[in-house]
């Protein structure tokens, strides 16, 4: 299957606050990827560009600038854990459920193979963790879902230990957004993970004051020292991590041992901006100590540089490599060039010869400072691996380059390599195998790299945007991936995961009736030819492109990265969407599609964008619309020519407002889930926004991204954030983590289905579902089969209160009430349940204030709880 890629550069500006403002651009022959800097007039405004990964931070910086996103995680998260009674769970029997996908792969940024065992490969996903596979890349096992992180920059193996594996953690992205030698906010990790036993068990491993992403780990033969080349400063530890110093400043890109000849380090500084200090260096001090010095003789200028990469191999180690980016400030309207040149030293880099025409200056696509990767064959110097939208490959020690990947084939190609490279890993021992590390996974190659095959099998490293279900069919469940595609799952068979449509998957919505029509956010073109973020139906015949009206408000419209995507509950033949003005679509199912009409005024107020809608499903006139500056807005004439908005956002905190939930039979009540830091991720209403309230009470002060409600259990609610998913049995008072089983990653997306399975979409995770019937699994009920809970409200003579229970099986519940002597007062319940979660209503009225007890009889166990009625 050719994947249907379509392309896009989307950039958002920032004004000083981070307000959002995207600004369309094209970009040619490669996957929908991150937009290049905005240079002149915005520049001067002070404005910063971003790209598909920053509006991951755009939400968690609005309202905290300057705030270190994953250092912040990492610390909240572990301060969370360390509180036993807010980390513990009650709800042991809340089993996640993996979903994969396991037949199609998501971003890898670092391999090592084992140096003694070449078919034992670690794999480091970009927000996935590590991953391990003991038979060249067949099959693979996650094996740090727990670590700290899961953001992954770089792998390497102790050679003299190959149980000893390092994690470089972050994401390295060099793009420094016109800020010259600043590192950028995106790229941030907590040091390393350390593993001793092949990566059964990890701890961290920090150094003292950076937290940058690392590009590189290069390890002393001797296993002692560990260099690490992070977006912020080169770190040296001489004793295995037990300390640290900085050995190198700035955006350090590379750094290799010279093979033989370990006293000789190189590393390359690279800020994509240019700058002085950018270039290759050397110490002659085995990393023990460092005098480094610029190795300058026919290298090019520091500021034309940006990126650089280094590759040596062993069977020349005085021929070192070079692969330099362009200077970005300087790329002009030739975005798809940012490849400056190669240069080859065959004296240890004190000269150098530029190889200004061996390759098409356009290889890396204009994304140079995302996708790129360079490696010398171990067995053959003269074979040299470039990648960056596809590989090319020199057999001539750099003089002239081949492309031997092509990213547009059919996935079973033997030229197919899915698009971005990122890092290249040789087999040890072999002439011949090679791997590379895509956003697609893992690719091998076992000659030199003329073919290819995909090895990905169990490699759920899917960075989900959003998660849908069909509503027709709620086992099938469907999300927009990063550079995958829109997926879709629909025979619960967790590996056969199709690609319903390409490029970067956005939200899906799927026709209630017609389930195999869908809608999805992707790539596309307006009329005119500008590159937006579009509306494509899928699934009867051609795509069809839905962008006719889109960008028609007063103003240029804001198009998000995942804009809104929704039916109306009610009425299947409109389609909503949102930029910072709310779209309607009547009947988008037709052979015409009519354009799109604007049904609101600037939600945005001139600087924001609306990022979630909400139909309340038991009155399809109110519709409720959030933003990404903390405004909430509401209109209760939805089916008007001209619906009537208030905004009803009076004393929510200024951040971005990532979802909305509504209530199943109260249109007044809502709750929404805040992105950020600070206080206050949930908030309340009860009066259609005339008060909010904060009920964020026992939860870990870190971004919230989704909310749901239980449909069965009115006081139950879900919340998916960076750490995980929570949940609070009495509608806000409290909270807690939820189910056993789910990774450390951030869980992105959620929805709840009608009967009511939590299935949640992860940003590098793949996708995850859990029953919502809340399971109390201790030490009876796991010998039972069943949980009898505390009842709520608290009981008070005459009124009522609820008792809870959950069952593992179906079967005769007998439930009575007791006096402190033990006699019976009253049977409560006696008659057949099904598995799951309930309560019953117990009416108090002529029960006399004292303590009392309540028992559970079921499958041959009994249960008391103490009841206190005031």
């Amino acid at each position: 299957m050719i994947p249907m890629k379509l392309r896009l550069a989307a950039a958002l500006s920032f004004t000083a606050c981070l307000t959002l403002v995207f600004v369309a651009e094209k970009e040619h022959h490669a996957p929908s990827r991150e937009g290049r800097e905005q240079i002149g007039e915005q520049e001067k405004k002070g404005e910063r560009s971003a790209f598909l990964r920053e509006y991951f931070y755009a939400q968690r910086l609005y309202g905290n600038p300057d705030v270190d996103v994953y250092q912040r995680l990492f610390l909240e998260n572990q301060r969370y854990n360390a509180n036993a009674s807010m980390a513990k769970t009650a709800l042991d029997g809340n089993v996640w459920t993996e979903r994969g996908p396991w037949n199609i792969g998501g971003r890898i940024r670092g391999v090592a193979i084992h140096p003694s065992q070449p078919n034992v490969i670690f794999a480091g996903a970009a927000s996935g963790g590590v991953w391990k596979s003991t038979n060249l890349g067949d099959s693979w096992t996650p094996v740090s879902d727990n670590a700290p992180v899961l953001p992954i920059g770089a792998i390497a193996i102790d050679p003299t230990n190959p149980n000893r594996i390092y994690a470089g953690t972050g994401e390295p992205d060099i793009f420094t957004n016109g800020r010259v030698n600043a590192t950028p906010i995106w790229s941030t990790g907590i040091g390393l993970l350390k593993s001793e036993d092949g990566g059964g068990s990890w701890s961290t491993v920090t150094w003292a004051s950076s937290t940058g992403g690392a590009h590189r780990i290069a390890l002393h033969p001797a296993g002692d020292t560990i260099l690490v080349a992070t977006s912020s400063d080169l770190w040296k530890s001489p004793n295995g991590g037990a300390s640290w110093s900085r050995a190198g400043s700035g955006i350090i890109t590379d750094v290799v041992y010279k093979p033989g000849q370990p006293s000789r380090v190189y590393y390359a500084t690279g800020n994509d901006n240019g700058g002085g200090t950018n270039g290759v260096y050397v110490s002659d001090a085995g990393g023990k100590s460092f005098t480094f010095r610029k190795l300058t003789t026919n290298f090019p200028a520091p500021d034309s540089c940006g990126r650089i990469c280094l590759a040596i191999s062993p069977a020349n180690p005085d021929r070192i490599y070079a692969a330099v980016l362009r200077n970005r400030r300087q790329l002009g309207t030739n975005i798809l060039n940012d490849f400056l040149m190669l240069l080859v030293s065959n004296n240890g880099g004190e000269t150098w010869e530029r190889k200004v025409n061996a390759i098409n200056t356009s290889c890396t696509n204009g994304q140079g400072y995302f996708n790129f990767s360079f490696s010398a064959s171990p067995a053959d110097a003269n074979v040299v691996l470039l990648g960056g939208l596809d590989v090319f490959r020199s057999t001539n020690g750099g003089q002239s380059f081949t492309r031997v990947s092509d990213w547009t084939r059919a996935n079973d190609d033997p030229k197919y390599v899915h698009a971005d490279i990122h890092h290249f890993a040789f087999q040890p021992g072999s002439a011949t195998n090679v791997i590379a590390a895509t956003d697609g996974g893992i690719s091998l190659s076992t000659d030199r790299g003329t073919t290819w095959k995909r090895k990905i099998a169990k490699l759920s490293t899917i960075q989900y945007y959003s998660c849908a279900y069909d509503p027709s069919t709620p086992t099938s469940i469907m999300g927009g991936t990063q550079d995958n595609g829109t997926l879709g799952l629909f025979n619960n068979d967790n590996a056969a995961w199709y690609e319903l449509f390409g490029g970067d998957g956005g939200s899906v919505a799927i026709d209630p009736q017609r389930n195999t029509v869908r809608y999805v956010n992707s790539t596309g073109r307006a009329p005119g030819g500008e590159v937006i973020r579009s509306i494509v139906r899928t699934g009867v015949g051609a795509a069809v492109q839905l962008a006719n009206g889109l960008g028609a408000g007063a103003t240029a419209d804001y198009f998000t990265w995942v804009p809104a995507l929704l039916f109306h509950p009610a009425d299947r033949t409109r389609l909503y969407t949102a930029t910072q003005y709310v779209y309607v679509m009547k009947n988008p199912d037709a052979t015409t599609p009519p354009a799109w009409r604007i049904i609101s005024p600037d939600l945005g107020q001139g600087f924001s964008i609306v990022t979630k809608l909400a139909v309340a499903p038991s009155n399809a006139e109110w519709m409720y619309a959030v933003t990404a500056s903390g405004r909430v807005w509401l209109t209760k004439n939805l089916s008007a020519t001209d619906p009537t908005w208030t905004m009803i956002a009076s004393g929510l905190p200024n951040r971005w407002v990532t979802d909305i939930c509504v209530d199943d039979t109260d249109p007044q009540t809502a709750w929404i889930s805040l992105s950020g830091f600070g206080a206050g991720h949930v908030f309340k209403t009860a009066n259609a926004g005339q008060n909010w309230a904060n009920i964020t009470n026992g939860l870990p002060d870190v971004p919230a991204n989704a909310i749901v409600r239980s449909h069965a259990d009115p006081m139950a609610l879900f919340v998916a954030t960076d750490i995980g998913v929570f949940y609070s049995s009495n509608g806000g008072t409290q909270w807690q983590r939820f189910g056993t089983g789910f990774p450390n990653v951030v869980a992105y997306d959620m929805k709840i289905t009608p009967a009511n399975t939590l299935v949640v979409g992860t940003h590098g995770r793949g996708m995850w579902t859990s029953s919502a019937i809340l399971s109390v699994a201790g030490e009876e009920e796991r010998r039972y089969g069943f949980g009898l809970e505390s009842n709520y409200p608290s009981a008070r003579s005459g009124a009522q209160t609820a008792i809870p229970f959950s069952l593992h099986s179906a079967g005769t519940v007998t439930l009575t009430l007791h006096d402190m002597s033990g006699r019976i007062l009253a049977q409560l319940l006696n008659e057949d349940r099904s598995p799951g979660r309930h309560e019953i209503a117990v009416s108090l009225r002529g029960v006399p204030p004292g303590v009392y007890f309540y028992a559970m009889d079921f499958n041959g166990g009994r249960q008391t709880r103490k009841m206190i009625v005031l």
